[in-house]
This record gives structure tokens, sequence and C-alpha cells, in this order.
């Protein structure tokens, strides 16, 4: 906490237009007692400029750098495009390995329509649900599921322990939540681990054949985590994670950052792409990656922004599907699971 203090009065000695300060009574979410001040960077570039200048070169490489335009944006938007050279590989593992897959509709073939105004309708939370207990009949061991916030993980988690959901779960999967305390993250990613290692190699019983692990994008555990092999064989990205609309840093970076709305979706995507990217981590691994949102089907001409797709990193984006039903999601997490059993050594 102390040297948590000592960062924070260092942030003041910025320039303006490096960051703001944010005084809030209450976390998004929170408790009424949890009060915070917190700064905001809107510009690293001073920073970052410390390294540039006394560097012949310098690589910044990451399986997860896209949005790259927003990357440059906050690290060195004064350099000229011609000090900037941008490169992207293939991945290490083969196109065989990876499912990502767009989901647009529900079992029930209700649109999936996580926005902030129709995320928490219970309909919407019911479906959810609905799609959560079909794949886990198909997916093996470890499944980690990202929301947005705290707070809407709260809501429906609440909402599924009533309509007897999570009991229909735990028939499959043990089930595991983001703590919201630093200090229980490594004994809530131990007995995960646990859980998983202890059921048998994944076959068509009744039984129990892993975990699902609630998480929450920006959360505990969505920083420098990785969910390698069976801790992570299918990753689940429900909605959009954009800043909330109530949320205080929300109108800074709208107003004070280049870009407005492009670098408010450019800060949804990354923060995206760093939770789904941690379920591949090395050439042997495979895992599936299920964004639920119909808005990931979104083309460029169907909106007057860029579409969310478009901001995926290539190595994933490349592999992209979209389904346009529950039944077609199935089959393919069926295919992909049954080949990779056969082909790739069970780790």
């Amino acid at each position: 906490c102390f040297q948590a203090l000592v960062d924070f009065l260092r942030s003041l000695l910025n320039s303006n237009d490096d960051g703001r300060i944010i005084v809030a009574k209450q976390k998004l979410g929170g408790q009424p007692d949890e009060a915070y001040l917190k700064f905001v960077t809107l510009c690293a570039e001073k920073i970052f400029s410390e390294v540039t200048q006394d560097a012949y070169a310098v690589i910044l490489a990451g399986g997860t750098l896209q949005p790259i335009e927003e990357t440059r944006l906050r690290l060195c938007p004064s350099l000229p495009p011609t000090g900037i050279k941008f490169f992207t590989s293939n991945h290490i593992v083969p196109p065989e390995s990876i499912l990502p897959i767009a989901v647009t509709r529900g079992p029930s073939g209700m649109a999936f329509d996580f926005s902030y105004n129709s995320r928490s309708s219970p309909s919407m939370i019911e479906e959810l649900g609905r799609f959560i207990c079909n794949i886990i009949t198909v997916v093996p061991k470890g499944v980690v599921m990202f929301f947005s916030s705290y707070d809407y993980e709260r809501r429906v988690y609440d909402a599924w322990m009533t309509t007897g959901t999570i009991s229909r779960i735990s028939k499959k999967k043990h089930v595991f939540r983001d703590p919201r305390n630093s200090a229980d993250v490594e004994a809530v990613l131990n007995k995960y681990k646990e859980a998983i290692e202890s059921c048998s190699n994944f076959s068509q019983d009744t039984g129990v054949n892993g975990a699902l692990l609630l998480a929450v994008v920006g959360g505990k555990i969505s920083e420098g985590i990785n969910f390698s092999n069976g801790m992570g064989r299918c990753v689940i990205m429900v909605g959009l994670p954009y800043l909330s609309p109530s949320d205080p840093g929300y109108d800074i970076l709208r107003k004070c950052t280049r870009g407005g709305r492009e670098y408010y979706e450019n800060l949804c995507m990354k923060a995206v792409n760093q939770s789904i990217g941690r379920a591949i981590r090395h050439i042997n691994d495979y895992a599936t990656m299920l964004l639920v949102d119909s808005r990931y089907a979104q083309t460029s001409s169907t909106k007057s922004f860029s579409c969310p797709a478009d901001k995926l990193p290539q190595w994933i984006k490349a592999r992209l599907s979209c389904a346009q039903n529950y039944g077609e999601v199935h089959r393919s997490l069926h295919q992909f699971f049954k080949f990779n059993k056969k082909n790739v050594e069970i780790l």
C-alpha cells in the first residue's frame, strides 16, 4: 500500500497533458467505503522517450499488441512514420490448434447482445446460462469465462444461483470465481487447477469433466496469468468490455485522448486480446476462443465505426468463424476436440 502511495505521488509530477487525477467516492460496483484516488495515464510518451532516446533500436514484441495504432499513440505519437516499423508473423501453433468463433445466438435462437443497456435483462442472462450448460458437455477440462466487470459477474452469478443454472453447471464443471482480494488469487487458481487435474481424461460420461472459472477483464486473474494446456481449453469472452459510461474515467478517456471513439474502442479490444490470448502458450497447446456477442460478427459496412473483429490479433482473426446458430458452435467444438485429442499429446 505504501508503494502504491509513493507511485501515485510521483505521478503528480507529470505534466497536465500526460494524465488526469480521478477522485472517486466509490468503486464501480463496489462498497460505499471503497473511495479511491487514481492517476489515469493519457500519454506515456515522456516516460517511453527515456528509453528510445538512448537506444539505437527498441523492439516491442507480443502476441496481443493489437490494436497497434493505440499502442503507437500511447507510447510514441510524435515519432514520424518512417521511425516505426510494424511486423506481424503467424503464430507458432498450427491452424488446427486454435478455434476462435464469434457466437451470435444462444441455444434457443436468441441473439446475444451484451451492450450496456441489454446485458442485464433476465432473458439474456438466462440464455447465456443455457449456452454454458451446453458447451461444457463437449469442452474438456478448464473453461475460463470473462465478464466485463465484477459487478456484472456478480449479477450473472446471483441470477444463475436463483434459477439453478449453477447447480446444473456443477454437474459437469466445478465452479470458481475471480476474487476481489489479490491475496486470494493463488488459492483460487490452485483449487481450479486441482479440480481439473483430479478429473480423468474427458469422456462422454455423466461425471464432472473439469472446472469453470468466472473471471473479470482487468480483474485479479486476467493480468499476467497463463491458462495453458488443460487450464484453458476454452476461453469465453462475454460481450465487449467497454469502459462503463458510469465509470469516472469514461469522460476523461473520451475527451482527452486522440481519436476519441476510436481510442475508446481500441482500449476495449486490447483488453479482449490480452484476455483470450492467455490460452495458447506453446507449440503443442490448443484451445478454442468463443466471442459471445453478435457485434463480433459485424463487418465494417454495418456500422459507422470499425468492427471489433478487425482489431483482433492477426493469428486469431485469420481463423475466426462466425456461427449463425448454436448448432454450428456445438458441432465445431465437438470436431475440434475430437481431432486434437487424437492428434495432439494430451497435456
